[in-house]
């Protein structure tokens, strides 16, 4: 059984009858708060103000959180944005001149930008 099998079970069919042995409480709630933001605050709300819930509960109470859907729902993996390696370069080496990190540079060029 794979993390997918679960998911499968908690959005469409929702009998709960897979075995528990592999089941991972935390990859479960995880996979899916991926949904939408209203899933996640439902999770956080609801399944996850325990963390102490056995594994078997933890299966039940999140195909509970959810109505039953048709088909399940595609995940959008957030990917983190890459950053040009000229554009690293010129961080860094103006990062240097100010005498400041480049995280700090990095935050200080966003900000700027939310200004403008």
């Amino acid at each position: 059984m794979t993390i997918f099998d679960y998911l499968n079970d908690i959005q469409t069919t929702k009998k709960c009858s897979l075995p528990i042995d592999e089941y991972n409480n935390f990859m479960a709630a995880r996979w899916m708060s991926f949904y939408s933001d209203k899933v996640a605050i439902k999770i956080n709300e609801s399944v996850n103000y325990n963390a102490a819930l056995e594994k078997d509960m933890h299966y039940k109470l999140l195909s509970c959180c959810e109505p039953k859907i048709k088909y399940a729902k595609k995940i959008n993996y957030i990917k983190k944005k890459q950053v040009k390696i000229a554009e690293k370069e010129n961080l860094s080496i103006l990062a240097s001149n100010l005498e400041m990190s480049q995280k700090e540079l990095q935050e200080l060029v966003e900000f700027k930008q939310l200004l403008d």
